[in-house]
């Protein structure tokens, strides 16, 4: 707290420093034009940080525009007193003390600002990621109370399987798509293109979103998927009752993290408990894996969705037995915490 206190006033006194100086005179020397240089070099010095922003978040940018604005408006007065000085034959301003501060208080703002945005900004994208899948759980609740079962990963044969994400839609507690999906046709195809060609906040971590691009081709990604398999709580071709789950609600998988995947929100498409390795992938560890079980664009773990609709932060240290009893669903296994 004391070393953020003295920061902000370092700062503050760097920025003072700066306003002052165009109206403070040096006695015994005259002002001159070639003091133009000077006030020019005020407003040029915080451009050098611009081209770093590519580094950071679009939402962070603000700052360091708004040093550039600063510097180059007390260039501009520091320029107009100068040429006022010299032409009244008053002392000169106090140039030098101004290219000073600004270049102590370019790099120290980019830094301090910068990088506290970015914290912030994660912890709320990571605030903002478990609040999705706690909708998404109570929406499959919602679904359950509905029609007694639990929704399939996906329903329906071939090009016409229809997502469980889409399926889902009436249920979640978000802004419902005003645009309607035909199981006549395929999710990608044309008449249901008003439907999936779009993106759909409640199925994205913000995390993640900040890393990427859009698709080209229009359709949204999802970052949430469900475990598909024999042993899971999401068998293809099968719903389960709540009495199906003899594991416990509370330890088994419903929905995870999975980032990275190019799967598409409406696309009737998961992740095969078979085919991932048992492993947590971040943004900070285990990028070796190329199929985890779970991935997320957080440090240290990613998020995951149970049964009785709680939403847990995996550990990336978390062991591959662990994670294995975690997809089953009445395999009988006793959960420890780790």
């Amino acid at each position: 707290m004391l070393v953020s206190i003295l920061l902000h006033l370092i700062l503050l006194g760097l920025a003072v420093v700066i306003v002052v100086a165009p109206f403070r005179s040096q006695k015994n020397e005259p002002a001159s034009y070639r003091d133009l240089w000077w006030w020019l070099a005020v407003s040029v010095i915080p451009l050098f940080i611009l081209p770093f922003l590519s580094f950071y978040p679009l939402e962070n940018h603000f700052f360091a525009y708004a040093l550039a604005f600063f510097c180059l408006v007390m260039g501009i007065l520091g320029a107009i007193s100068t040429i006022w000085r010299t032409e009244s034959q008053r002392p000169r301003a106090r140039p030098v003390g101004a290219v000073i501060a600004t270049s102590i208080l370019s790099p120290l703002l980019a830094f301090l600002f910068l990088s506290t945005m970015t914290s912030a900004r994660e912890i709320l994208a990571r605030t903002a990621c478990r609040h999705h899948l706690n909708s998404i759980g109570l929406g499959i609740h919602r679904y359950y109370n509905a029609h007694g079962v639990f929704p399939m990963p996906s329903s329906g044969q071939g090009e016409l399987a229809v997502s469980w994400r889409v399926t889902m839609e009436p249920y979640l507690d978000v802004h419902q798509l005003d645009q309607k999906y035909s199981d006549q046709f395929a999710w990608n195809a044309e008449p249901n293109w008003a439907f999936s060609k779009r993106r759909r906040p409640v199925y994205e971590c913000p995390s993640a979103g900040y890393r990427r691009a859009d698709p080209k081709d229009g359709f949204g990604l999802t970052d949430y998927v469900v475990l598909v398999g024999d042993e899971t709580a999401f068998p293809q071709g099968k719903m389960l009752l709540i009495q199906n789950i003899e594991d416990g609600l509370s330890n088994t998988a419903f929905v995870v993290e999975a980032i990275d995947t190019g799967i598409r929100w409406a696309e009737p498409k998961d992740l095969d408990v078979n085919q991932v390795e048992l492993v947590v992938k971040s943004s900070n560890t285990n990028q070796q894996a190329t199929h985890p079980i779970m991935s997320s664009a957080h440090s240290h773990g990613s998020h995951i969705l149970l049964g009785d609709g709680s939403v847990r932060f995996i550990s990336s240290q978390i062991s591959p037995e662990t994670l294995r009893m975690l997809t089953t669903a009445s395999a009988g296994d006793v959960i420890r915490d780790e």
